[in-house]
C-alpha cells in the first residue's frame, strides 16, 4: 500500500511517512541557512524526509542545486535563496525572499 502523498495534506496536519509513521513536518516550510556538504545539508535532506519543503539559503548554488535536487528527488519541494547570513543587509532580506519564493505563510 502506498502512503499518501504529504503534500496533498492540509498545512499543520501529520501524515503518514513510507514507515507508516506521522510525518511531523508534514504541511511545513523549513529555512535552512548554510547549505554545504556538512550540517545545512543534513538538516535540509532531514526536514524533507519529515515532510516538510525546504528553502535553502546559502552563498554557493552549486551546492545548495545539488541538495535542492536531492531534496525534490524525494518528492518535496525545495527553493533557493542566494544570500550571506553574515551580511546584515543580505540576511534582513531573507524572511520575505523564504516566504515569497516558498510560497509559505506571512509567518517567519
Amino acid at each position: 500500500m502506498a502512503a499518501p502523498d504529504p503534500r496533498s495534506a492540509p498545512a499543520g496536519a501529520a501524515t503518514p511517512s513510507a514507515t507508516g509513521t506521522p510525518a511531523l513536518l508534514a504541511g511545513k516550510v523549513v529555512v535552512v541557512c548554510g547549505i554545504g556538504p556538512g550540517l545545512g545539508r543534513a538538516l535540509a535532506v532531514q526536514s524533507a524526509r519529515a515532510g516538510a519543503d525546504v528553502v535553502l539559503a546559502a552563498r554557493t548554488e552549486r551546492l545548495s542545486k545539488e541538495v535542492a535536487a536531492e531534496i525534490t528527488a524525494m518528492g518535496r519541494r525545495a527553493v533557493t535563496v542566494m544570500t550571506d547570513v553574515t551580511d546584515d543587509e543580505l540576511a534582513a532580506g531573507l524572511p520575505d525572499a523564504a516566504l515569497r519564493r516558498s510560497g509559505g505563510s506571512t509567518r517567519w
